[in-house]
């Protein structure tokens, strides 16, 4: 893909001999592939130092407030304000990801070769009962499941547009992506990283694909509306708007970290840290409110090779999938680790085994998105059916698929 002017379409010719390539129904998927892989491989190539620093930086300042603190360690506001940190700086060092991931989404997306993407699944998609017109929707779940929802609504076919939302959830938001951040760069080495994150994210979209072909089958049959993905010209994109674009796109994850992801941390450290115990830290966390609630739920998630710890960072992700890495923080500093960042990473792989790894993933990656897309799905489909078979057999997914790894891995001498 050859530029020469920002704006200025590259001659027909040249076009035409890129999307020999591009579009070609074999070599351009591999294309696609092998571009998508290299983004990620830039998200931890690029982004990972700079989150390490940022880890740093928080688990600095969170060791300064509570030496600082003149009010005690045991105090309320204590724990409020450093639960705050733990919980808001475990999501935001990983923001360097985030942004470079988006910018290369816009790169792709103002660049005309995402629409060859489009284009290129568009085959694949009517034998499933659905068009490229759905890819649109589709694409936009990598960012944000409740934007994506509600734009199905260019879907003409009710059934298409119907079967697009039940599936769209299990294309990974940015939500679940500081989750899968946290979990590969704890268990995997540097040179899997990216592979492990591209594994993630294809058995996403594969699920999608092979329950989009079950639902327009059976529930949702019908033909797909043969709506057309126009390609753009191939441009050069202007740095302001690949930089605009990624900003729109981070702004809303920032937001959320500065209001949802706040409160949620202030609330849970709370329950995390009260009433207190005497005994061990281990001991006084499992007595807190938080700990007890985990405690009963920890058989169920030991089968998964978890503990109380992942049972309550699995509740918190019900708000918010970034809640899993926010309350993983405190729970971890409530221990007395001290620490967040990258020393979360290492508890974590001081704690759970590498097949515990592996559950934990597709747990987040088939678990049920935020509250917020289930009001959505339930306002855009105008049924609680809808909404809430989507949300239970989720739920039901994650759990079975987390179990079946981790115990065929425990059996395979993982």
């Amino acid at each position: 893909m050859l530029f020469w002017d920002n704006g200025v379409t590259a001659t027909p010719s040249i076009s035409e001999r890129i999307d020999r390539w591009a579009l070609h129904p074999r070599r351009g998927i591999l294309l696609f592939a092998a571009v998508l892989y290299l983004f990620l491989q830039l998200v931890f190539a690029i982004g990972g130092p700079l989150a390490i620093l940022l880890e740093h930086l928080f688990s600095l300042l969170n060791g300064l407030v509570s030496a600082a603190w003149p009010w005690g360690n045991d105090s309320i506001s204590h724990t409020v304000v450093t639960s705050a940190i733990a919980g808001v700086g475990g999501v935001l060092a990983y923001t360097p990801n985030l942004f470079i991931l988006f910018l290369g989404m816009a790169f792709l997306e103002q660049s005309g070769y995402l629409a060859r993407g489009a284009r290129l699944l568009d085959h694949i998609m009517r034998r499933l009962g659905l068009s490229g017109g759905c890819f649109i929707p589709l694409a936009l779940g990598f960012g944000c499941s409740v934007p994506a929802v509600m734009a199905t609504r260019l879907i003409k076919d009710r059934r298409e547009r119907i079967a697009s939302i039940m599936v769209l959830p299990f294309l990974s938001c940015s939500g679940r992506l500081p989750v899968y951040l946290l979990i590969v760069s704890a268990f995997f080495p540097f040179a899997w990283q990216a592979a492990a994150m591209f594994a993630v994210y294809l058995i996403g979209t594969l699920t999608a694909i092979l329950l989009a072909r079950i639902l327009r089958r059976t529930l949702l049959p019908g033909e797909s509306c043969g709506c057309e993905t126009s390609l753009p010209p191939y441009l050069l994109p202007a740095p302001r708007d690949l930089l605009r674009s990624t900003w729109e796109r981070g702004r809303h994850f920032l937001e959320k970290a500065g209001t949802t992801i706040l409160i949620a941390s202030i609330i849970l450290g709370l329950l995390s840290a009260w009433p207190k115990s005497q005994g061990t830290p281990d001991e006084q966390a499992r007595q807190t409110i938080l700990g007890r609630i985990g405690g009963t739920l920890e058989p169920a998630f030991s089968l998964m090779g978890g503990d109380w710890r992942v049972a309550d960072a699995a509740l918190a992700s019900l708000a918010a999938k970034e809640m899993f890495v926010s309350q993983s923080a405190i729970l971890f500093r409530q221990e007395g680790s001290g620490i967040i960042g990258s020393g979360l990473s290492e508890k974590l792989r001081e704690t759970y085994p590498p097949a515990a790894a592996l559950a934990f993933l597709l747990f987040i990656l088939f678990s049920p998105p935020c509250i917020a897309t289930f009001a959505t799905v339930r306002a855009e489909t105008g049924s609680w059916k809808w909404a809430t078979t989507q949300y239970l057999g989720m739920t039901l997914l994650a759990y079975l698929a987390a179990v079946v790894v981790y115990q065929t891995a425990l059996l395979l001498g993982g």
